[in-house]
């Protein structure tokens, strides 16, 4: 045999060796040996149909792969077949190449038994203790591979979740690598992996473009997920962390992240869109929160690692929030998170000094979208009282709700465009356009609110307020700012206009008309807060109505609307009066600036039903104008009225005024012109038994108030008063009101008061209408018990008009006495129907003193008298001596009259003696002379006479209006300041 052909039969001989290892003895073996080993190391049953070899195109493949779970006979992990065929240049390029990996039918059933205990838990690697640290190597060079055709067909994981019973299922999984491989030349071309599958209901794709083993690392990921169920997952989130559920909803993602490395600095780029769409939210209970048909967020390319993110487009379509308030007053949207953990820990710490961050995270959107939403609010806890919850709960909705931003940014010195717009109940319409940035904080809005019915509020109005709101609508639009100073203080501005138009309220009770307008508006408004000012150019009040009621009870409408609390009202009786002396001081006054208050048809109406017969009157001012108010105390605003009661009697107010200082001022003039009063005979029937015959009244008052003092002056004309027909009543008071206008009335039939009063308004005791009340009761009061005064007050004097007084031992009327008869004899003019008693009186101790002197005066001149009677003398009064008679005159009366008796010419000295003295003469002589009670009767009798007899010189008085009285005693009753010696006047 030739060695050709012996090497040809070796050669042959070693193929067909070669061929029966690989193809039969080698997979025999591992068909044998592989089961068993596997089995014994996973501690799990492990069976493979079949092993297959090529050893001449180097393909293997496995089939039937199974490994059982470990307590069960459910597969764990099993594959129909694996393949590998390896090229033989692998061995020429000094590295591992692969042609094809294919993986068909992968199938892997994971269990999670409890908590963190799953079906491998005992195939995952313990912790090993006393193990030594890894050395660490030198970098050796990487192993070579070139590998194609990697390939994963229908593949299967199963997740049975046992803690919540659900199952996850990743199927069919299909993965594609064409070509992957860290030779030099390969380095820079793209791996382009593809997975793709339905994890449960969503639909998977993968696909990324790398190039794992350049130096950048650069890689595209594009990922995709379809279909994601939001709710089927819901229950992994820890329970007392929420407080809803999602019956539905679902994910979709198209996303692409990219990554690159260049000078030892990474860079990912993130973009894509996210949508959501059908996602719906309920209570534990239920009820509905939230449904949110579509939602949609396009990123533009961002990048994270450098704290960027931007937003192309965020687009929610149609969302309905529904809001609700329990009984209790708990809002639904409050319970929705993580329940309030109790607490037991005391200390505190101080929290951390905030520090900006010196890379802030930058969002940017390039427009924001919300449209046709809706916000349903229901308050079960509106209206409820102590005796429960109303039945019927507050329902409101914001419609057509339309939020809109363009060009938003985080950055600094950024400002967005923004848009809001809804309709309130479908009828209210809200907008506002603006500007909006946040660093600084910027906010600049165009606002505008039209046509909010009042009577949506009803259910909020307290229970201690029993009014119904039966009309309104409030409407307002302006301009807001808000932005920040550099030293991080918020300033805030208002400028707009605000009203209130067709306002309509009644009583809960009566349900009668109780305060209504057509317009209430605001115009020119302009509000700072920092620092705090208001100013507003115009307050209009158009077509103002309100009416008080007095019913049949007593009460008013005010009692039956504004309803104190029985707590509150025992709360007031008890508690002493809060001392705001400090309090006043301390306070700042706020600048305010109102250019004008207009009140345009002001319309008052009074209606007592308490009364018989029921009693209405309506006070109207056509015009009410304020002007200049402002808090300044340097500045008043001026005060214009002018109006009618019950459209006859004018009604104008003048002057100025300040109510917004600290301290009210006040300085007007009022004027009543002409009003009836025959209509008021219901009142003066009730309180004094007499209706009104006629009657007018006219007032003008001026009213001053400066800190705090109050001064006035009430001037009253009433023109032909006349009680009319006596009315049986009760309650009348026993007043002498017929005197009290008999004695008020002038011959004109006129009644003229001047009503002075003076107070202060920090006197809890002082209130406006009672020192006026106080003061006609006193006048009705002392027409009975002291009428002159009263006559006399209102004449213009006083109390000392009615005491005429004199000089000791006399009746004659001096120039002081004739000014006061004057003013009297005035008085009874103008008061025809006066009557007055004249009444004379003496002063006990200096009358007789005086009549004693004027006696002995008269002894010594009736000695002269007799001596020389040729004169015509008419009154020995008149006669004049000189020093030198008198003192002759009055020895020769000592000698006549007191020398003359024997015992007394012993005991005095006699008439020639030097050291007798005239003051002893005239002591001895005033011993001898006695007045009389009658004498000094007879003198205050001459001094009445002397009155009247002045007062009848007038021809306006006649002798039957006046009437001598006899005192009962000599001495009037002592008043202050007036002496004794005196002529009293009293209304007859």
């Amino acid at each position: 045999m030739s060695r050709k052909k012996k090497i040809t039969i070796i050669l042959a001989v070693c193929v067909i060796v070669y061929a029966l290892i690989g193809f039969v003895a080698v997979p025999l073996i591992l068909e044998s040996m592989l089961p068993d080993k596997l089995s014994e190391a996973l501690n799990r049953p492990v069976s493979i149909e079949n092993i297959r070899l090529n050893p001449f195109t180097l393909e293997a493949a496995v089939e039937g792969f199974d490994i059982k779970d470990k307590n069960s006979t459910d597969p764990f992990v099993s594959f129909d077949e694996l393949f590998i065929n390896i090229q033989t240049m692998s061995l020429f390029k000094l590295g591992l190449v692969v042609k094809e990996v294919r993986l068909k039918k992968p199938n892997v059933n994971l269990v999670r038994i409890s908590g963190n205990e799953f079906n491998f838990s005992d195939l995952m690697p313990g912790k090993k203790t006393g193990q030594t640290p890894e050395v660490q190597e030198s970098p050796k060079k990487p192993f070579r591979f070139a590998i194609s055709n990697i390939a994963i067909i229908d593949g299967n994981i199963s997740f049975q979740d046992e803690p919540v019973q659900k199952k996850h299922t990743i199927s069919p999984i299909n993965f594609n690598l064409p070509y992957i491989s860290n030779f030099e030349k390969h380095i820079d071309t793209y791996s382009e992996p593809m997975l793709t599958g339905k994890f449960n209901q969503t639909e998977i794709s993968l696909n990324v473009d790398t190039k794992p083993f350049h130096d950048t690392l650069e890689t595209i990921v594009t990922l995709s997920l379809s279909g994601f169920t939001i709710p089927y997952y819901f229950d992994y989130i820890p329970e007392d962390m929420v407080g809803f559920e999602i019956s539905n909803g679902r994910l979709d993602v198209q996303s692409q992240i990219s990554f690159l490395q260049e000078n030892e600095e990474s860079q990912i780029t993130v973009q894509g869109t996210i949508g959501l769409s059908n996602l719906e939210l309920i209570e534990k209970n239920g009820s509905k929160i939230l449904t949110l048909p579509g939602l949609q967020i396009d990123v533009a390319p961002s990048q994270p690692l450098e704290n960027r993110l931007r937003l192309a487009s965020v687009k929610i379509q149609s969302p309905e929030l529904s809001v609700s308030r329990n009984p209790e007053g708990i809002i639904n949207l409050t319970t929705l998170g993580p329940k309030p953990t109790e607490t037991t820990t005391t200390t505190t710490e101080s929290p951390p000094e905030e520090t900006a961050p010196a890379n802030p995270f930058i969002i940017e959107m390039d427009e924001f979208l919300l449209d046709s939403g809706k916000i349903l609010f229901t308050d079960f806890a509106a209206g409820t009282t102590a005796e429960g919850p109303d039945d019927s709960p507050v329902e409101m909705t914001l419609d057509d709700l339309m939020i809109k931003v363009s060009e938003f940014s985080n950055a600094p010195d950024k400002t967005a465009g923004y848009e809001i717009h809804a309709m309130i109940n479908k009828e209210a319409d809200i907008a506002a356009t603006g500007q909006l940035g946040i660093t600084p904080l910027l906010v600049e809005t165009d606002f505008s609110l039209a046509d909010l019915e009042l009577a949506w509020g009803q259910p909020y109005i307290p229970d201690t307020v029993q009014l119904i709101i039966a009309d309104g609508k409030f409407s307002t639009s302006g301009h807001t700012a808000v932005s920040t100073t550099a030293e991080g203080e918020i300033n805030t501005t208002i400028t707009g206009k605000a009203a209130i138009n067709e306002f309509a309220s009644m009583d809960s009770a009566s349900k009668e008309a109780f305060v209504s307008w057509n317009t209430f508006s605001f115009e020119g408004i302009d509000v700072a807060f920092n620092p705090l000012k208001i100013n507003t150019d115009k307050i209009l009040f158009k077509d103002f109505k309100n009416q008080l009621v007095i019913f049949n009870d007593g009460t008013s409408n005010l009692d039956k609307i504004f309803v104190k609390p029985q707590s509150e009202t025992d709360t007031e009786q008890k508690a002493p009066a809060p001392d705001t002396t400090n309090k006043q001081a301390s306070q700042a006054v706020i600048p305010v600036n109102i250019g004008e208050v207009l009140l345009d048809n002001f319309d008052f109406r009074f209606i007592d039903r308490n009364i018989e017969p029921h009693f209405s009157t309506r006070l109207n001012f056509s015009e009410f104008r304020v002007t200049g108010l402002t808090s300044e105390d340097f500045k008043s605003a001026d005060l214009k009225a002018k109006g009618k009661i019950d459209e006859y009697a004018p009604i104008r107010i003048e002057g100025s005024i300040n109510p917004l200082k600290e301290d009210l001022f006040l300085d007007v003039t009022y004027s009543l012109s002409n009003m009836e009063l025959s209509p008021l005979s219901p009142y003066t029937g009730k309180y004094i038994g007499r209706a009104i015959e006629k009657g007018k009244l006219s007032t003008d008052v001026v009213y001053k108030i400066d800190k705090k003092e109050i001064n006035a002056h009430n001037k009253v004309l009433i023109d032909q008063f006349t009680l009319g027909q006596e009315i049986d009543s009760p309650d009348a008071l026993n007043l002498p009101v017929g005197m009290a206008i008999s004695l008020l009335k002038d011959r004109n039939g006129e009644i003229n008061v001047a009503l002075p009063i003076s107070g202060r308004t920090d006197d809890p005791d002082f209130g406006f209408g009672k020192p006026l009340l106080k003061a006609l009761k006193n006048m009705i009061v002392k027409a009975a018990t002291s009428p002159f005064d009263l006559v006399s007050s209102v004449a213009g004097g006083g109390e000392e008009l009615r005491y005429i007084e004199f000089e000791p031992a006399t009746a004659a009327i001096d120039d002081a006495a004739t000014e006061k008869l004057d003013a009297i004899i005035r008085l009874m003019f103008e008061r025809p129907i006066l009557k007055l008693d004249v009444s004379g009186y003496v002063d006990m101790e200096t009358d007789r003193a005086a009549l004693t002197d004027l006696m002995l005066a008269r002894k010594v001149k009736s000695r002269k008298l007799k001596k020389d009677s040729s004169k015509d003398i008419a009154s020995i009064d008149e006669v004049m001596l000189s020093p030198e008679e008198y003192q002759k005159l009055l020895k020769q009366v000592y000698v006549k009259e007191v020398l003359s008796d024997p015992e007394k010419k012993k005991a005095l000295k006699p008439v020639k003696d030097p050291s007798l003295t005239i003051a002893e003469i005239e002591t001895i002589i005033r011993k001898q002379i006695t007045v009389t009670d009658a004498e000094m009767r007879l003198l205050a009798r001459k001094r009445a006479q002397q009155v009247k007899a002045y007062l009848l010189q007038d021809k306006s008085v006649t002798a039957d209006r006046l009437f001598l009285t006899e005192p009962k005693t000599l001495s009037p009753e002592k008043k202050g300041g007036f002496k004794a010696a005196r002529v009293e006047l009293n209304v007859r």
